[in-house]
């Protein structure tokens, strides 16, 4: 990402939105961030929470002992989310009450941001993963730099169109964060589509590019 001087020419913006972070969208931020690229392992906490409860409650065990070990299996299911919340914490506590307020302009061949000093462009090729859920899109960047976008300001108001904007532009194909209940072959299918079109940019890069 490239920093710049000034803001773009008005007819070269084809979209533009606006993020006004809160404590709130900073906690979404990290646990999309975290189901997003660390899922196996929220998974596996979740599994062997899952099973020292029913072995603690099925087992032929002393009371004593059954007792410890569904209490440890509960501590593995309340684990799943705690990295999640000690990021967002942190985050919190960095930014100390000042939370960004970023503008972001989509053009045909570049994204320009500010935050309200400073100007940046960006190139669709470095958004490595586009995902949204009800309220906001997520340009990531990688696992731990992103863009967060509201949806409700998203203008000219078209969220359909925007989003084929951005398939178009990124090469990527939108994503959803994974849930439990929708870690689904067309989820896995999409983003190994994603993961092949990644690689086939860092492929067709020049030395001078990388």
């Amino acid at each position: 990402m490239k920093k710049v001087t000034a803001s773009p020419d008005q007819k070269d913006i084809v979209y533009s939105a606006e993020m006004i972070h809160s404590e709130s969208s900073i906690c979404r931020l990290a646990t999309v961030q975290y189901d997003l690229f660390q899922i196996w392992r929220k998974l596996l906490f979740i599994a062997v929470g899952v099973f020292m409860i029913l072995f603690g409650v099925m087992a032929d065990l002393p009371l004593q002992a059954a007792g410890i070990i569904v209490f440890l299996g509960c501590l593995f299911l309340w684990f799943c989310k705690a990295p999640a919340q000690i990021t967002a914490n942190r985050m919190i506590a960095a930014i100390d009450g000042a939370y960004p307020h970023t503008m972001l302009y989509f053009c045909r061949d570049r994204v320009e941001i500010t935050d309200g000093s400073d100007w940046f462009h960006m190139l669709y090729q470095l958004i490595q993963r586009v995902v949204q859920d009800d309220t906001y899109v997520y340009l990531f960047l990688n696992a731990s730099t992103s863009y967060m976008i509201d949806k409700s300001t998203v203008e000219p108001n078209d969220l359909s169109g925007f989003q084929r904007f951005l398939e178009e532009h990124t090469g990527l194909l939108t994503e959803t964060p994974p849930t439990l209940f929708r870690l689904n072959i067309a989820a896995l299918i999409r983003r190994a589509k994603n993961a092949k079109t990644i690689k086939q940019r860092e492929q067709r890069k020049t030395p001078d590019q990388k």
